[in-house]
């Protein structure tokens, strides 16, 4: 059985934004980021590091800039690894995964078991829930903020899923 782990209200999966500075915030969601950025073209604001597909076809070819501020064009180096240079070809025109309600068409297979981060570990819309299995403390994968334990502890349970445990 195939095991579905999400939380439709994650900071980058759904929800995210930045923190507005002076009068201006940006959607920094995974849609969001599927459509501005994927793929990279010089239209709109250049955030941190950037891709883009430079030259004259036949001999486009993707280079990536790992300058920090990328308007100075300091350092650029061409992208050689296929499965790096894949991701920025096209978007995807889905929404992420882990993101989507289980409830919506088309509905998953009945093989697909989900788990639902919100309701059994208390995830939520916040960045640091983002990942929150990677970003929490482990003791805290174990009972929620008052010490009551949590039905299975997220990592006892994530073991049964992978078909880990004896």
């Amino acid at each position: 059985k195939v095991t579905a782990y999400q939380n439709i209200d994650d900071f980058w999966l759904a929800t995210g934004r930045t923190k507005p500075h002076l009068g201006f915030s940006k959607e920094v969601d995974w849609v969001s980021n599927q459509k501005a950025y994927k793929p990279n073209t010089l239209h709109g604001l250049n955030w941190g590091k950037i891709y883009a597909f430079r030259g004259v076809a036949p001999h486009v070819r993707l280079e990536h800039n790992v300058a920090e501020a990328p308007e100075l064009n300091t350092v650029i180096r061409a992208v050689e690894d296929p499965h790096e240079a894949m991701a920025y070809v096209a978007r995807s025109r889905t929404r992420a995964l882990g993101a989507e309600l289980p409830t919506l068409n088309p509905k998953p297979p009945s093989w697909t078991a989900t788990v639902d981060m919100k309701q059994l570990y208390q995830f939520d819309r916040y960045r640091f829930d983002h990942s929150g299995q990677f970003q929490r403390n482990i003791q805290s994968m174990y009972g929620d903020a008052t010490g009551a334990p949590f039905g299975t502890p997220f990592y006892k349970r994530l073991l049964q899923d992978l078909n880990m445990t004896q």
